[in-house]
């Protein structure tokens, strides 16, 4: 994998693939090459994506203890790893594509659809701009079917209020998305960020945009 420009693209399986260009993907006024913040972050990023990108749409992912995984991904990034591909100090530290692994996802990023490098772009912002227990309500929120072997389902009850109120404060979401999230009818929670000090509607008539139109087609309203 060390000479890049011996590389057949064609030989990468649709994972391997997109592994790269996820990694290699600028997210929000920074250049290529922003590390994914750790394992969770990779796993559920890519399990958005194969809800939109077509090439994608077949990879399956088990029901897991963190809710969404799938193990040829994390074999992938390991791979990558002993290729020295890419970079990860610490077991569930950040993940980042080393100069090699640059030049090479660079060659799958350069022939990607426009429409593709967004969607993995935005949805690579949106969700390394969160924190984990962030992330899992989102993902278990959204995908309740996920949680069935979840070991953190009783965590994530516990969190889910936190992190929607978050989520909804920083323009993550919008108010309906987080009072799902919540757990919480809407009136409900609207007097929960009410009890917090979060102008709900205000909030809300400032943050409805094209990133939070743009996350909701992945995860629902």
């Amino acid at each position: 994998m060390n000479n890049v420009d011996s590389i057949n693209l064609d030989e990468y399986t649709p994972e391997e693939k997109y592994v790269l260009i996820l990694l290699y993907a600028p997210t929000t006024n920074n250049n290529a090459g922003i590390a994914i913040r750790g394992n969770l972050w990779l796993q559920k990023v890519f399990f958005l994506l194969t809800k939109v990108i077509e090439e994608v749409k077949e990879v399956k992912f088990d029901d897991h203890n963190f809710g969404p995984y799938n193990p040829t991904i994390n074999a992938i990034k390991n791979q990558y790893k002993n290729s020295h591909i890419v970079k990860q100090i610490f077991d569930d530290g950040p993940i980042k594509l080393t100069e090699n692994g640059l030049s090479l996802a660079k060659k799958f990023w350069n022939s990607s659809p426009k429409e593709t490098k967004e969607i993995i772009s935005e949805v690579k912002s949106l969700l390394n701009g969160m924190k984990r227990w962030e992330v899992i309500s989102l993902i278990y929120s959204s995908y309740p079917e996920t949680t069935k072997n979840s070991d953190v389902v009783d965590k994530f009850n516990d969190y889910r209020v936190d992190s929607a109120m978050e989520l909804f404060k920083q323009k993550k979401v919008s108010l309906e998305k987080a009072s799902t999230i919540s757990g919480l009818p809407l009136e409900d929670f609207v007097k929960v960020l009410k009890k917090n000090d979060i102008s709900a509607y205000e909030v809300e008539e400032k943050s409805f945009n094209e990133d939070l139109s743009f996350l909701e087609r992945f995860v629902g309203h």
